[in-house]
């Protein structure tokens, strides 16, 4: 699939940042035309790449980014947006209902903008980057929650826009090393918490990087993509949450 995605463009939310940082360089590299959600770019004029700096959790910032990709005709989307936002509790609304928009509603509220061009040209191909938290359940629960309602409407979603050769699925990863992400800023305190990290926790004795999910994650964007639709892949090396990132 070497040239599968060369002058495509394909939009990633939350890829300044994480996994999605990981995303937008592996197709970068695939000579794709590469647009980027984010509040911070970390990005220094790379060919083929647009970032949108934003923080979409303010509602004049959010209606910035819609205006400007309502006018783009993207096939490819993947949605990284997401975070704990360190919240472990329901006690506070206004927090809660933060992590619930950064994981869930804003990506399905811009997956509406996507929609109505794909449906027009008849092809999409969609993949949220969910969490294996969300069948573990274990980590904060407004994340899990979170999670757990994009994953409800993945299924549900996929079922309604396939008709039009859209193809919707998820990925839930987990311990994935990325760009500045809590399990790299973890290992980077201490070379030996990686060891340590892998030894207690992972039936895969290494650590995962975007290389462990990025083929699957290629598949379900392709043309040879034809078939799966509402898939929920878990990618976490065989886990033992035992709330492993309580020590993050």
């Amino acid at each position: 699939m070497d040239n599968e995605f060369k002058n495509k463009k394909i939009f990633i939310s939350g890829g300044t940042n994480g996994i999605g940082y990981e995303i937008a360089k592996y197709f970068l590299e695939k000579k794709s035309k590469v647009y980027v959600l984010g509040r911070k770019n970390k990005f220094k004029n790379i060919k083929n790449l647009i970032v949108y700096e934003y923080d979409v959790l303010k509602k004049e910032e959010l209606e910035k980014l819609i205006n400007k990709i309502k006018k783009i005709n993207f096939g490819l989307v993947v949605h990284s947006l997401g975070g704990s936002l360190g919240v472990d509790d329901h006690s506070s609304l206004k927090k809660t209902g933060d992590v619930w928009l950064l994981n869930a509603a804003i990506p399905i509220l811009l997956n509406e903008f996507f929609l109505k061009k794909m449906k027009l040209k008849k092809f999409g191909r969609i993949v949220h980057i969910s969490s294996a938290s969300t069948v573990n359940l274990d980590g904060r629960s407004p994340y899990i929650c979170s999670k757990s309602y994009l994953n409800s409407y993945i299924k549900q979603m996929s079922l309604k826009v396939s008709k039009s050769n859209i193809l919707l699925n998820g990925i839930l990863p987990g311990a994935i090393i990325a760009h500045k992400n809590n399990l790299y800023n973890f290992i980077k305190k201490n070379k030996k918490n990686e060891k340590i990290f892998v030894k207690k926790y992972l039936k895969v004795k290494k650590i995962g990087t975007l290389n462990s999910m990025a083929p699957v994650l290629e598949f379900l964007l392709s043309r040879y993509n034809n078939y799966m639709l509402g898939e929920l892949i878990k990618i976490d090396g065989g886990e033992t949450w035992v709330k492993w990132w309580k020590i993050l």
